[in-house]
């Protein structure tokens, strides 16, 4: 959208729905973006209203290869999660909590 403004972005992917997406909050939406093809390439974005976003938690799993989960909670009874590395997704974590109300 014209009048947004990305305040945060990651190098790194994040799982969800079974596909690998890159983060990007901006001063209104969250959004992941992954690009799909390779001759023909399309856009797959999935965006959430920051306002929407109820509850943000973070869960570390496993003692070796350590994952991280990051569940946002939205205002009508749906929650997304994503799954990265541990410290990438806390880093994500950290950086929502700013935007989060």
């Amino acid at each position: 959208m014209p009048s947004e403004e990305v305040q945060f972005s990651t190098d790194e992917t994040f799982k969800y729905g079974g596909d690998e997406y890159h983060v990007y909050v901006t001063n209104d939406r969250f959004i992941l973006y992954m690009e799909r093809g390779l001759v023909r390439s399309k856009d797959d974005v999935q965006s959430w209203n920051l306002e929407n976003i109820e509850k943000t938690d973070f869960e570390e799993r496993g003692t070796v290869r350590k994952k991280g989960v990051l569940r946002l909670e939205m205002s009508n009874n749906r929650a997304i999660d994503l799954k990265g590395g541990a410290e990438d997704t806390k880093t994500v974590y950290q950086n929502m909590m700013q935007f989060i109300q």
